[in-house]
């Protein structure tokens, strides 16, 4: 007889393939949902960074780096995001969920957020921190390749990042080089991580399965009433 096929019905890697579509499916909505919340959350920081803050016991001055033509341009980046999120959500609401649109999803994230860092103070803005949120929004489809690609293009932006202030000339804005190396090992550290949870979460589910076919093959013999008529 003709071996089966990795993804024909029956074998393992067909049920895994068949388990992590339905993950990646609930996946993507609470990713979609995290995005969301995310954007409205830096840009309410954003927000008050540029209208500045006095409420006594919490005073944020407003920076002179965030000026009102970067304010407005991310504005406008935000709404565009947003309408991506939008983009994305009717998408899942129509059960329409190919298989490059969380490529194409987490791509469009990280050039909109490098693009913010760029129209911003570059790698010395805090929003840096917003690579690691993408990853972990990768994490939330259950897919490797995904994982691998999203910190790959986590460091890519960020590099473009650091060398668009020097293209720029924006040298005030510039981090040590020891700096950029720490960032990019922590994507890196951050990314194996998460794929090696993702991995245990396979081997996981592969071995539950295993004991739960031994125990039907094999199900424990019950143990004997006793006849308590008898004894009396």
């Amino acid at each position: 007889m003709a071996a089966a096929t990795p993804l024909e019905p029956g074998t393992e890697d067909f049920s895994w393939h068949v388990a992590s579509r339905w993950q990646e499916f609930e996946g993507e909505t609470r990713a979609n949902a995290l995005r969301i919340l995310s954007v409205v959350a830096f840009y309410i920081v954003e927000l008050v960074s540029y209208r500045g803050l006095n409420l006594g016991f919490l005073q944020i001055p407003s920076p002179q780096e965030i000026t009102p033509e970067l304010h407005r341009s991310v504005t406008l980046i935000v709404g565009g995001w947003v309408f991506l999120a939008l983009g994305v959500h009717f998408s899942l609401h129509h059960r329409i969920l190919p298989a490059y649109l969380k490529y194409v999803v987490s791509a469009l994230d990280i050039s909109l957020l490098s693009v913010i860092l760029m129209l911003g103070t570059g790698p010395k803005s805090p929003m840096v921190a917003g690579y690691f949120v993408l990853i972990g929004l990768a994490a939330q489809r259950f897919s490797l390749p995904l994982i691998r690609a999203t910190t790959v293009g986590c460091m890519a932006g960020y590099l473009a990042v650091c060398g668009h202030v020097l293209w720029a000339k924006k040298l005030e804005y510039q981090v040590p080089r020891y700096h950029e190396l720490l960032v990019l090992a922590a994507l890196a550290l951050v990314g194996i991580a998460i794929g090696q949870v993702i991995r245990r979460v396979r081997r996981f589910a592969e071995d539950f399965h295993e004991r739960v076919n031994a125990s039907n093959r094999f199900p424990s013999t019950p143990a004997p009433i006793a006849d308590r008529s008898a004894q009396k």
